[in-house]
């Protein structure tokens, strides 16, 4: 029976590419986050609320080619401007996350709020703004259809150019 011979350079070159890829994937150099769906179509590009509505919260880890660093596992924690919002406990990201996970945000407080995302062993931060308006009229919850929101945007943009408009 024949001796196979292993050519061990070629093993190890080849282990150290598979291996630098793995740990490339799992590198992540940032976090991104987003309220999704984004209901308000451009130019408005600002998230809208009610108090009292769930809103989900997509956040991903990149890495430095801006990718989705699927191999990121890092912790995040979470804080609000509203502080009487209903946040996301700490979370541990898993391989089945793939780079990106979704969360539930509940803010209580009417105005400009965000949400900042920390991941304190990486030195990763991000944000994500969100317009937590009062209705009189029955509520729209961040997943109604664009058309209503897209026309909320574009009178908020009449009255703040109207409002810039000097005096006659």
């Amino acid at each position: 029976m024949p001796v196979r011979r292993i050519n061990w350079t070629l093993l190890l070159a080849l282990g150290a590419v598979l291996a630098s890829t793995l740990v490339e994937a799992q590198q992540a150099t940032s976090l991104s986050a987003i309220f999704a769906p984004n209901p308000c179509p451009d130019p408005c590009q600002i998230s809208q609320t009610h108090p009292g509505f769930a809103v989900p919260l997509q956040l991903f880890g990149h890495d430095a080619s801006g990718n989705v660093a699927t191999g990121y596992l890092g912790t995040v924690t979470f804080s609000s401007t509203d502080l009487f919002a209903t946040l996301p406990s700490p979370y541990t990201f898993t391989a089945q996350d793939a780079g990106g996970h979704s969360f539930q945000v509940t803010f209580q407080s009417v105005g400009s709020q965000t949400v900042t995302i920390t991941d304190s062993v990486n030195g990763f931060v991000t944000s994500a703004p969100m317009l937590v308006i009062a209705s009189s009229a029955a509520p729209i919850p961040a997943t109604t259809n664009q058309t209503k929101l897209g026309m909320i945007c574009l009178l908020g943009l009449v009255g703040a150019w109207l409002a810039s408009r000097p005096a006659a």
